[in-house]
């Protein structure tokens, strides 16, 4: 253990510019928008939205979420990965302060949409960047690293979003000039706390554009050359050869495998993680704050096991790695339809979140590793895209379930998802080390044979 974590510290250390740059835009995005989830919901329910129409913003969000897909997977072939994130947090962070400054139904329904689009360009393009800045050698680390930031982040902005309104409360804020001379733009009454505090939390965001403006696009440069010295062509012959380079993207080095895998999974979460927390408060029957130390510790434990992501891609191979652990959670998230003691079952859901994740990392880095430069944005795309979909196929089902068996039913049909998604998953459990790659590509440039690494 002494070793692996002298080695892991050596690798952080020498990761480039490009990937430290990133990862602290990143940290500061997610203390950000962490912080603004603790308060928005809140914001909107002082106001007088009720339920239903943050229902309907929700679904906003989702249909932005779809109509970002496309446009990532086809700008992205055009522009700089690291322009585009500049981009997409301006544009969300533009959605953001709508919301704050003009809280009306058509105002937030529109702005809703668009911060759904830029959110999920965010998302599928991070994989991507990260491979772009970093070699293979290091990239699980970094994925590692990225990881298990996020959720250490999550819950530092969580408690920051807590800690907010408390503080905006403060007299000598509240009767500042610059709040007085803003008087007119503001809420007033106990409402402006709040306010207040969302405004605190969305600025600590703006500083997170610094370190993506600073990244360097050199490493991206000759890709994107290469495509827009390809792209000058009419828009159908674009649109056929970015169709037909999708299905070989899909049955390359058993892409599909991993596409079916992350629909499966996210049919399986949606059918259970829809309602965690009224299963823990209704069912097992724990309070409002013990869920929420339970789901604390939980994403404290996301963060830790995500940091042994390279030992278990380094000792078993990615997918097989993969397979272990997420095999083993069956078994809690089973016992957690099975049984009702509440510390056993939050045990049982702590266990089973960190075996569901501790590889995925891992899997990560390895998917962008076996995909050439100018595919990543597309598998990135296919893959949220799959997992999105069957989540909320999962989450539609999860309620009839519900009302029809029980609880118990919808975390054994989550668990018959995980197991399938595991199957499509076993025929690349050999086949997932670095050397192996690397071997298979001397190989094909060379004419030789080469003993493939065991992975």
């Amino acid at each position: 253990m002494r070793i692996f974590i002298i080695g892991y510290m050596q690798k952080i250390r020498a990761l480039q510019r490009n990937a430290r740059l990133f990862l602290l835009s990143n940290a500061l995005i997610t203390i950000s928008t962490s912080a603004l989830g603790v308060l928005y919901s809140l914001f909107l329910l002082r106001l007088g939205f009720n339920t239903q129409f943050q229902s309907n913003l929700l679904v906003m969000g989702v249909a932005g979420a779809a109509a970002g897909f496309v446009p990532s997977l086809l700008i992205a072939r055009v522009y700089t990965i690291r322009k585009l994130l500049i981009w997409s947090n301006i544009i969300g962070g533009i959605g953001a302060a709508v919301q704050l400054f003009i809280p009306q139904q058509f105002p937030l329904l529109i702005s809703t949409f668009f911060i759904g689009a830029s959110a999920v360009i965010y998302v599928i393009l991070t994989p991507p960047l990260l491979a772009e800045a970093s070699d293979e050698s290091e990239r699980t680390h970094l994925f590692s690293l990225n990881a298990s930031l996020g959720y250490i982040t999550a819950v530092g902005g969580s408690l920051i979003g807590g800690a907010l309104p408390v503080v905006m409360q403060n007299s000598a804020i509240l009767q500042s000039p610059i709040i007085l001379a803003a008087k007119p733009y503001l809420v007033s009454g106990p409402l402006l706390p709040i306010q207040l505090a969302l405004f605190a939390a969305g600025c600590i965001a703006v500083p997170s554009l610094i370190p993506l403006a600073l990244m360097d696009d050199a490493r991206m440069a000759p890709r994107v050359a290469e495509t827009r010295a390809a792209g000058e062509q009419p828009f159908k012959n674009k649109l056929r050869v970015w169709m037909g380079e999708g299905i070989r993207l899909f049955k390359q080095n058993g892409i599909w495998r991993f596409v079916l895998y992350q629909s499966l999974l996210g049919l399986g979460a949606g059918l259970f993680l829809t309602y965690m927390s009224l299963y823990f408060e209704a069912y097992i029957r724990v309070s409002v704050w013990e869920y929420g130390v339970i789901a604390a510790l939980t994403t404290v434990s996301l963060g830790i096991v995500s940091l042994f992501a390279p030992l278990i891609a380094e000792k078993m191979g990615s997918v097989r790695g993969v397979i272990i652990f997420q095999a083993l959670s069956l078994l809690f998230l089973v016992s957690m339809a099975l049984l009702r003691a509440p510390i056993i079952v939050a045990l049982a859901y702590i266990i089973r979140s960190s075996l569901m994740n501790v590889g995925q990392p891992a899997v990560q880095s390895y998917m962008m590793s076996i995909t050439a430069a100018q595919d990543r944005a597309a598998l990135s795309s296919a893959l949220n895209i799959s997992w999105q979909i069957l989540f909320a196929v999962g989450g539609w089902q999860s309620g009839y379930l519900l009302r029809d068996i029980g609880y118990p039913a919808t975390f054994l049909g989550a668990a018959v998802c995980y197991g399938a998604a595991l199957v499509f998953l076993l025929p690349l459990a050999g086949g997932n080390s670095v050397k192996r790659r690397r071997g298979a590509r001397l190989t094909e440039a060379t004419g030789q044979t080469q003993a493939p690494a065991k992975g």
